[in-house]
């Protein structure tokens, strides 16, 4: 069997393997969801004569976006229950449902965005890469 390896475009800084099953097992899931989630870190795809880690770049992105953005990744999660909430409304819930729920879920995203945004360490981050990219202008 062909060892699994990393295409360029999937290898840019790709959190190992066992940090993020780690993370799995610390993060408060359903047993069955995390066994989902492991799978899918195991998945890989072969590409010519390479072994492609999917699964790996996959739920490395969703790690380092829930690190980065923790409000807006909490906000869109409860955007989402609101939103399913509401579609479960009898008739209302049926007529209403898909756009309300579109409108809730991005409400609650840009609700946590604006919460990261305002957080100290996002603006000195915010700072040092205007810095870095203007120095001339500071």
């Amino acid at each position: 069997m062909k060892e699994p390896s990393n295409v360029d475009h999937f290898s840019t800084e790709l959190v190992e393997t066992s940090r993020l099953s780690g993370w799995l097992d610390e993060i408060q899931l359903e047993g069955d969801i995390k066994s989902v989630l492991k799978s899918i870190l195991q998945t890989t795809h072969e590409a010519g004569s390479k072994v492609i880690r999917v699964g790996q770049w996959l739920l490395s992105r969703v790690y380092e976006i829930v690190k980065e953005f923790p409000c807006t990744a909490m906000g869109m999660t409860i955007g989402f229950i609101c939103g399913s909430l509401v579609t479960s409304i009898p008739f209302i819930g049926w007529l209403l449902g898909p756009s309300l729920m579109a409108i809730i879920v991005t409400a609650g995203t840009l609700t946590g965005f604006v919460s990261d945004i305002y957080a100290k360490t996002l603006k000195q981050r915010v700072q040092v890469v205007i810095a870095e990219a203007a120095p001339s202008a500071i």
